[in-house]
């Protein structure tokens, strides 16, 4: 009954396919390559093992989420209570509010992540139709080829 349920749970499609089998064979290698002697192997490897039954390799899979979750879940609050610090402290040293250093942040990171956009076609030398080519957009569509043929 056991291996039927964790048949299930791998084989869902879609979204929650990803979610209950591509992202959790991931950790399991990530964690497993780290800590090995704290992490198993993933799933598929641990229903491989002659050793163990079905119903062991389930709930050592679930000790191994619950670590993961603590571990990630801790580390991402750790990173979200930093950088809450370090904006309270920018704030505090400019004397404005956080929500303006939050929007300038945000404002510059928008900037520089168009701006790297950009300097890929900011090449001396490059003509206007290189810039087309490079930038991988349709430039005709069905449409006008039709209009084009038919004389329209």
């Amino acid at each position: 009954m056991k291996l039927v349920t964790i048949s299930r749970e791998l084989d869902r499609p879609g979204a929650l396919g990803a979610v209950t089998f591509i992202i959790p064979i991931i950790l399991d290698s990530i964690f497993s390559k780290i800590a090995p002697k704290i992490f198993a192997p993933n799933i598929i490897t641990m229903l491989q093992r002659d050793d163990m039954t079905f119903q062991q390799v389930a709930r050592r899979k679930r000790i191994d989420r619950l670590l993961q979750v603590a571990i990630l879940g801790g580390g991402l609050t750790g990173i979200v209570t930093a950088t809450r610090m370090v904006i309270m402290a920018i704030a505090k040293s400019i004397g404005r509010k956080t929500s303006t250093v939050v929007m300038a942040t945000v404002a510059a990171y928008a900037f520089l992540a168009v701006l790297k956009k950009s300097l890929g076609f900011l090449v001396p030398g490059m003509a206007p139709a290189d810039v087309l080519a490079k930038s991988n957009t349709k430039i005709t569509t069905n449409e006008s080829i039709e209009k084009v043929k038919t004389g329209a």
